[in-house]
């Protein structure tokens, strides 16, 4: 595998080698099954009892867009069902979705109730306020001259665009297929988001071609420490990674019996 590694991405044998313990790892740690494949998203339900919050690190191989939209997806829905304040991260491992310690959500039903049919409505609804679609719509609204990069030969800052921005997105929101805003939202759909990919994974749960497998653990598998460190920065950081991969050693040290005698 690891000579496969450095042909095909051209790596060194630090990085092949690094890449192999990672899995090796996850697989002591999970099952095979824990692995996340195209055709497989693992879920790992993890209790942070200090934060009083159930964390949820699903695992996808499918790449950061698909992994923000369903992040997305998913947190709105939650709020629908009046499930509490569900915070989401996301990155090319996967995305975490962390809720109240009451919640009683299932995440495996969560992601079976999203289809290919509803998910660019959704996605509408989830983008909806947030500072990704105040983004897009500063932007497109500058490159058609509906607000102003500079005034009587002065530039204006990157924020008082946004502030005025923001004034014009309070309107068009309450005029029907304003067309910047549709521009804003089409942007983020179908560019950003990739919702082609997004139909493509949602037929693959609907016909089970994808299989959701869930695991519970109280420590981040190796493969969810990137989305559980994300919260962090700097020093804590490092030292919530060293935190989180003594545990894996602990862990594999005790179910194999060789890295145990050794």
């Amino acid at each position: 595998m690891r000579r496969w590694l450095e042909q095909q991405y051209h790596m060194d044998r630090n990085c092949s080698g690094m890449i192999y313990k990672t899995f090796l790892q996850q697989i002591a740690f999970l099952g095979e099954e824990g692995v996340p494949t195209l055709w497989r998203l693992v879920v790992q339900e993890c209790q942070d009892r200090e934060a009083g919050r159930r964390i949820f690190y699903v695992l996808s191989r499918r790449g950061l867009r698909c992994n923000e939209a369903l992040a997305r997806m998913a947190a709105y829905l939650l709020s629908r069902q009046k499930m509490g304040r569900a915070y989401i991260a996301f990155s090319d491992a996967g995305f975490l979705l962390s809720l109240p310690a009451s919640s009683r959500a299932s995440i495996p039903a969560l992601l079976h109730s999203l289809t290919e049919e509803n998910c660019q409505i959704l996605l509408r609804r989830a983008l909806q306020g947030t500072s990704l679609l105040q983004s897009a719509f500063r932007i497109n609204a500058a490159r058609s001259y509906l607000i102003l990069r500079s005034y009587k030969g002065r530039h204006k800052s990157a924020r008082h665009q946004q502030m005025d921005a923001d004034m014009l997105m309070g309107l068009a929101e309450s005029i029907e297929g304003f067309p910047v805003l549709e521009e804003s939202y089409r942007e983020i759909i179908e560019d950003r988001l990739e919702i082609d990919r997004i139909r493509e994974v949602l037929r693959g749960l609907s016909s089970a071609e994808v299989e959701v497998v869930v695991k519970k653990e109280d420590t981040p598998c190796p493969l969810a420490f990137g989305l559980a460190a994300l919260g962090a920065v700097g020093g804590e950081r490092r030292e919530r990674m060293k935190e989180m991969q003594r545990a894996v050693e602990k862990r594999r040290a005790v179910m194999d019996p060789e890295t145990k005698s050794a």
